[in-house]
């Protein structure tokens, strides 16, 4: 289950790599006692394809991901931000063993990140696959990390996985 890096690892470093872009594109703006700075918008659609293994069995082939999603960045008068991504769509897997089963699901993604003016920043990402088997089987994944990112150091807390 932890050996999964591709697609998941992708989606990883797409949406810190969006999150950092949109974050650096905004001026601070926010003043004491004053509202948060909010902004919200649209992600166009976008896939994802690659070699990749089954979450739950390990099984190596293809999977491919498309999706769309929406994000929002709040800026508070304390210097907090809080920066959300959500992602939905579709999920595919097909396995180079044609003896197993592939799937068809859907997908969704999210991460959530508060920065304050410590430096320090909780980023959490959730990763949601449902999908049914050719052979009539099930595929539920579900995972959940916690990281700490302080001064430039990335520590991963908690990693809650599961499959069933």
């Amino acid at each position: 289950m932890f050996k999964l890096k591709t697609t998941i690892a992708r989606r990883f470093l797409l949406c810190i790599t969006l999150a950092s872009l949109i974050l650096l594109s905004f001026p601070i703006t926010a003043y004491a006692g004053g509202p948060p700075f909010i902004m919200a918008g649209p992600l166009n659609k976008q896939t994802s394809s690659g070699v990749d293994l089954n979450p739950c069995t390990g099984d190596l082939g293809i999977s491919t991901s498309t999706f769309r999603g929406v994000f929002q960045y709040m800026e508070f008068p304390d210097g907090t931000i809080h920066f959300t991504l959500v992602q939905n769509g579709t999920y595919e897997f097909e396995p180079y063993d044609s003896s197993k089963p592939s799937y068809v699901g859907r997908e969704a993604f999210s991460t959530k990140d508060i920065f304050n003016d410590l430096n320090e920043r909780m980023m959490v990402t959730n990763n949601t696959i449902v999908a049914k088997g050719s052979d009539g089987s099930s595929l539920r994944y579900h995972m959940t990390n916690l990281y700490k990112i302080s001064d430039g150091n990335v520590e991963l807390i908690k990693t809650d996985v599961r499959c069933g």
